[in-house]
This record gives structure tokens, sequence and C-alpha cells, in this order.
């Protein structure tokens, strides 16, 4: 198996728990967040997708869908590019409020298969290429920035998970 057949299998698995965890969810619930907890299943939703949509831009030269597709209006957000989530504080989360559970989908989905169509064309040699982004010290590869990156999806859409559980109390994982 591939590297990137790998990375194309958690990236399907990402985007399928997203689903699962957005299945049915309404406005309200969206922005449901226990005592404590300041993250809410929308922001965790919108958040690890702008970290797929500001990652791959970085690797494959092209724009971020939520400034170039518009997604940012339909979010009722600045278009700022750099704005993915990280280091929010509790009250940059709640201002997080997605319109409804369709559109973080379609939002995803669209990041998502861009990622899919990226990874799709990447092989050995390109993933041990350097990843452009200073933040970054030591230099990271393309495909050690893939696998954080990745990880990073799979913890949130996780704690997605937790969170429906929480407030659907039903089985929402297939076995």
């Amino acid at each position: 198996m591939r590297a990137n057949e790998v990375l194309l299998g958690i990236l399907n698995r990402v985007q399928e728990i997203v689903h699962m965890g957005l299945k049915d969810v309404t406005p309200e619930q969206l922005l449901y967040h226990p005592d404590g907890h300041p993250n809410s299943i929308g922001w965790l939703a919108w958040h690890l997708t702008r970290v797929q949509d500001n990652t791959i831009p970085r690797m494959d030269g092209g724009p971020q869908l939520w400034t170039s597709a518009g997604w940012h209006a339909k979010f009722n957000m600045p278009a700022d590019p750099n704005e993915s989530g990280h280091m929010h504080t509790p009250e940059q989360v709640a201002a997080v409020q997605p319109p409804n559970a369709q559109t973080l989908l379609d939002f995803h989905d669209a990041v998502a298969q861009r990622t899919r169509t990226f990874l799709e064309a990447q092989d050995s040699k390109t993933l041990d290429g350097p990843y452009d982004d200073a933040r970054f010290n030591p230099p990271l590869t393309i495909g050690a920035r893939l696998v954080g990156m990745l990880n990073d999806n799979f913890q949130h859409a996780g704690q997605m998970a937790y969170l429906r559980g929480m407030l659907k109390g039903d089985r929402w994982y297939r076995v």
C-alpha cells in the first residue's frame, strides 16, 4: 500500500465521522457545549475543516475554499485566510455560529474533495518534499504535515462524537 493511500483512508474516515457527528443535529445543538468545555460540535466541525482548507493550499499553491468559494459569507464570517480557529478563546469559539449542519457538511465535503484530489496525486518523493510554512521549526516535510493535519482532524472528530453522545444520548457509531 502506498503512503498516499493510507492518508486517503484516514481522510475518508474523518469525513465519515464528521457526517455521523452532524447527522440530524439542529442549529441549536451545533452550539451545545457542556460546562467547562468551550468547544461546540459546530465549532469543532468548522475548525477541523478550516485546518484542512488552510493546509492544502500551502502544498498545492491553490486558493483556500473559505475565501475563493465564498464559504466565509455562508458562515457570516470575515474572509480572513488565516482564521482557522487555532488558539481561539472561549469567546471566539462562541462567535463561530454555523447556520446549520448541512452548511457545515457541504463545506467539509468540498474541502475534503480538494484534499482527496491532492492526496491522490502524491507519491513518496513528493511526500518527502518540504512543507513551506515558517511556523514550523524545524521545517516539516509535506508528509509529516499531512499526518499532523489528519491527527488534528481525528481528535476533533472524536470530540464531536463525544459531544453528540452527551447531547443526543444515542449510539452514533456503527459497529
